[in-house]
Order: structure tokens, then sequence, then C-alpha cells
């Protein structure tokens, strides 16, 4: 690698970043139209099939077309998706309370961990996590325990009780109000449904995406999991080879890398950018997620009594030693 590239410092020209930067409000309704409506095709059969062999199928297709919505919410929040900043935040509002996982507290957790990449005292990533075991890692994956910590979150924020971040006093209050605003809507749509006797909400939005959540947490772990404790992202942050469609799906997270490097990149552009950062730094370790998966329950196996390593996997190798890495 001849360019160390870190959360502020990269090898790009202002002159192409401002290129690469640019949005398109086009190509975001395009995106996001076409997401949210193949999300409503998938639960309409979904619920015009209930109690037909075709339910499962349609279960799991609704649950992982669904929580990858959590992609869209991901560029939402960067503002990415619009030119406008209001529609950024307004549909990043909407998502979130799909996502069960309001927009501006994203945000401030998501956009912390951009800033502190691999800082294991700074990271919102980092900083909470005990270090995995095998079991934990396990249902984490499975996201067993990621809703439980998503929806306890949830309550805390609303009672004002946050993590040990230093937030202006501003700023909590209207997280606070936010996360309350949710824990409303949330209440009386469950008041609805109890009143009504339906089962629509369970069927076609809540079931199968608490359910299915393992396939976007295949996405969250293989980004970091493993990596090194280091602000140089090319040794902190990994880059996934996959299928176009899955790449469509994922809104080009799969390049990872890049997308930290210049996070003010659009998902549209991102392939672009990791073609432009290829030529001077090099390519960043490329896995798939299978092979990523394998080795770190291997290593997970193997190891038990976990050290702490970054993301909370023992005994991190160098950026290039995963088994299933792509050259």
């Amino acid at each position: 690698m001849s360019v160390r590239i870190t959360p502020t410092s990269g090898p790009l020209t202002a002159r192409q970043t401002r290129e690469l930067s640019a949005r398109s409000s086009l190509r975001g309704t395009v995106h996001l139209g076409t997401h949210l409506g193949l999300v409503c095709v998938f639960a309409a059969l979904l619920w015009g099939t209930w109690g037909t062999l075709w339910t499962p199928v349609l279960w799991c297709m609704t649950g992982i077309v669904v929580n990858y919505l959590y992609a869209a919410q991901h560029e939402l929040s960067h503002g990415t998706v619009f030119a406008s900043r209001r529609a950024n935040a307004l549909w990043g509002r909407v998502i979130g309370l799909l996502m069960l996982y309001p927009r501006d507290y994203d945000r401030h957790h998501h956009l912390r961990h951009h800033r502190y990449t691999g800082d294991p005292n700074q990271d919102a990533e980092l900083a909470f996590r005990t270090p995995y075991t095998l079991r934990s890692y396990v249902l984490y994956v499975s996201g067993l325990t990621y809703w439980w910590g998503r929806l306890t979150s949830l309550v805390a924020c609303a009672s004002g009780t946050f993590d040990a971040y230093e937030r202006p006093a501003a700023v909590a209050r209207k997280l606070t109000l936010e996360a309350r605003i949710h824990l409303a809507i949330y209440g009386t749509i469950a008041v609805v449904s109890v009143a009504t006797g339906s089962w629509l909400v369970l069927a076609v939005w809540l079931g199968p995406m608490l359910t299915m959540k393992w396939t976007h947490q295949v996405q969250n772990t293989v980004e970091h999991t493993g990596m090194a404790m280091t602000d140089d992202l090319w040794a902190s942050t990994r880059t996934v080879a996959a299928p176009a469609p899955w790449r469509w799906l994922v809104w080009n997270m799969t390049f990872h890398t890049a997308h930290h490097a210049y996070p003010s990149v659009p998902f549209f552009r991102l392939a672009d950018l990791h073609t432009e950062l290829v030529k001077s730094a090099g390519s960043p370790q490329t896995v798939t997620y299978s092979g990523f998966q394998r080795w770190v329950l291997a290593r997970l196996y193997e190891r038990p009594e976990s050290d702490g390593a970054f993301a909370n996997v023992p005994d991190c190798p160098s950026p290039h030693a995963t088994p299933g890495t792509v050259t």
C-alpha cells in the first residue's frame, strides 16, 4: 500500500472529491422507490398467500428486503440519497420508524463511528461492547441480542438515559423527544391492532423483520470485525465481493472501505470511488460473506476465551489474512 488513508486524509484531489460527491435526487428517488416498492410487493404477496406453501418463502423475502432498508437509512443519515437535506431528513425518519431505529439517534451514533473508526474508546460501535465469545457472536448474528439492545436502547433514550458519550443538552432533549414519539406511534399501532384483531403488522412487517435480521447481520459483522484497532482504514475496514443484485440491495455498502474513506460520496458512485482508491492505495481486504463467517466462527471456536481484540474477536490477524479473501 503506497498511501495511508484515515478518516481525515485520503489521496483524492479536491476536484475528484467534489465530482464523486455530487448528489442526484433522481438516482436516489429511483433506488429508494424501487426498494420500498419491492418491500410492498413482497408484503402484499405474503399477506395474500398466507397459509399456503408460499408463506415461508415470502416471509423470508419480505424480511430480507425490509432489513436492508437500513442501508437506505444509513445513506439518508449521510445525506447522500437526495440533493435536498430536508428530503434526506424526512425519509430518514420514515425508514427509521420502520426499522425501530430513530433517525437522529442513529445519525448521531453512526457519524461518531465514522469520526473515530477503530478507536476502542471513542468508536460508537466498539466502546460499549464486551469481547465476543462463540455463543455471544452467534446470538448477535442471529439478531436476538441485536433486537434486545435496540429495544432497550430506545426505551432508555425515551427516559432520558444515554450512554457515556457527552452530548449537548439540546441534543439529548431532541433524542429523548424522538424516542418518545417513536414509542407513542408503536403503542398506537399496537392498540389499533389489538382492537381490530388484526395480525397484519406482525405478519408483513415486524415478524419477518425480527426473524430475518440475521441476513443483515452478515453485512454488519463483515465490515470491521477482527480488523486492527487503527485509524488506517485499509487495516480497519473490509470490502465484500458480491453479485450485482446484492450490491443493489445493500446500496453498494459492499464497498465499505471506500465508503469510510470518503463518506460524502453517494451510494451510486462508490464503485467508481473504489476503483480510484485502488489505484493509489492498493486493494483493501476483500472477502466473501461466507468466507468471512467461516473464518470468524473458526477463530471463536478455537479461542473461546476472547482477549478483547478489535470488534471483540481474539488475536486479530494482519489485514490480509482472512481465509476467503478475494484477490
